[in-house]
């Protein structure tokens, strides 16, 4: 009993000293990672919220609401339908030739009235046509062409000079202000690092230095009617155009995606916007964000599979098409039963005027089984036959008579009787 005792007694010293030694290895740990740990903050880039990626000129509305200028953004032409006032500036991704006639000379009465219109060009000019597809800039003369077509175009902006340095200083405190509220160099997008030569500059009056614009190079404008009041552009050519249309004026662009989320930051593109949109009260951002549908997305990247799937559905239809005469009724190869042999043969006989065949054949039989087993019947008279019949079959005299005497053309249901009849007297006899 007491080696029990002391036996319990030493496993709970055991524990606690097991529970102590872990306690102090956990501490020591925690000494241990707290003076090697070193904490940091560390910003994430998450990408585009909803909005943005729904909005792709959200940053841009955001800048000139921080600059004091109202905007908004629609995503579609409906405001067009109902244009703003005239101290209203109309940024659009591109004229659509969706839009009527009406709506053309409506939107040009607004701009002669006062309004600021920005658009994008979004088709090339067709030399046969004779047209780009786009009245409204048809009609001030603005025609836009691939730059690989543009082999004897020389630009009069070769490179970015830094001729006038004092000018520069002036220009940089701007600048900085500007690039704060839309620069981040975080964001891959906003690093400036386009060619110079790719670059385009655009003097405003009132600005010492140029700006810095990276349009597209892929296009440029040509002014057909020499009528724009100031364009703009690179070593590729025009990139930017600018038209006084009464007291309003148009500024036509080869590309606006410089004022997209992800490109607004960079070079003076915000300021660029800025400039255009300063006198105006508000400033409306209209574009479309209408993406191709499934059928058209599934012919442009699978159109093979969609092509055997069309041939597939093709022959499946043309198997289960009758296609000549009418449905045929599948062959019985069930075989027949005695029974069916039987009426199929009777049948035959009936229709073929044999039935008399067969009631003579009975008759015969009768009459030969009375002149072998009756033989005191070739004595009797028709009468006492026909009684000595009846009382042998138990078949009333009359239809005994009908039976061996009628002759005359028989229904089906009175040939049967007959037999009937006859059978039984072959049977009693």
């Amino acid at each position: 009993m007491k080696a029990t005792i002391q036996q319990t007694i030493q496993e709970q010293r055991n524990r606690i000293i097991i529970a102590i030694i872990v306690l102090i290895l956990i501490g020591c740990g925690i000494v241990f990672i707290y003076n090697d740990l070193e904490i940091t903050k560390e910003t994430i880039d998450l990408g585009m919220s909803s909005k943005a990626r729904l909005n792709p000129k959200l940053a841009a509305i955001q800048f000139l609401k921080n600059s004091g200028i109202q905007a908004e953004g629609r995503p579609d032409f409906t405001l067009l339908n109902n244009l703003p006032p005239v101290d209203n500036t109309i940024v659009i991704s591109g004229l659509r030739k969706s839009l009527s006639v009406y709506k053309y000379k409506k939107l040009k009465k607004w701009v002669n009235a006062g309004g600021v219109l920005i658009v994008t060009v979004q088709t090339l000019f067709d030399e046969e046509k004779g047209s780009s597809g786009d009245p409204f800039l048809d009609e001030m003369g603005v025609r836009q062409y691939l730059t690989e077509d543009n082999e004897n175009t020389e630009s009069e902006n070769s490179e970015i000079s830094d001729e006038n340095t004092e000018n520069e200083e002036k220009m940089k405190d701007l600048r900085e202000s500007i690039q704060k509220m839309v620069y981040d160099p975080k964001i891959p997008s906003c690093k400036e690092n386009t060619d110079a030569k790719h670059l385009s500059t655009v003097d405003f009056s009132g600005i010492p230095v140029p700006l810095v614009i990276d349009f597209s190079t892929d296009f440029f404008m040509v002014d057909a009617s020499e009528s724009a009041s100031a364009e703009a552009g690179s070593d590729f050519g025009t990139h930017l155009l600018q038209y006084d249309i009464g007291r309003g004026f148009v500024t036509v662009m080869t590309d606006d995606w410089i004022w997209d989320n992800n490109s607004i930051c960079r070079y003076d593109h915000a300021y660029l916007l800025w400039l255009l949109t300063r006198s105006s009260n508000k400033t409306w951002f209209l574009y479309q964000t209408d993406s191709p549908s499934f059928s058209t997305l599934l012919l442009r990247n699978n159109h093979i599979l969609v092509i055997s799937f069309l041939v597939f559905i093709f022959v499946l239809i043309l198997q289960h098409v009758f296609r000549f005469g009418p449905i045929l009724v599948p062959k019985n190869t069930d075989r027949r039963r005695l029974k069916e042999h039987i009426d199929a043969g009777g049948l035959y006989y009936w229709r073929n005027n044999q039935g008399y065949d067969l009631v003579n054949s009975l008759r015969k039989e009768i009459e030969k089984k009375i002149a072998r087993y009756h033989y005191e019947c070739e004595s009797m008279s028709e009468k006492e036959k026909t009684e000595y019949l009846s009382k042998l079959s138990k078949i009333p005299q009359k239809d005994i008579v009908g039976a061996l005497t009628y002759s005359e053309p028989l229904k089906e249901s009175d040939f049967i009787i007959v037999i009937k009849y006859l059978q039984k007297l072959v049977r009693s006899l």
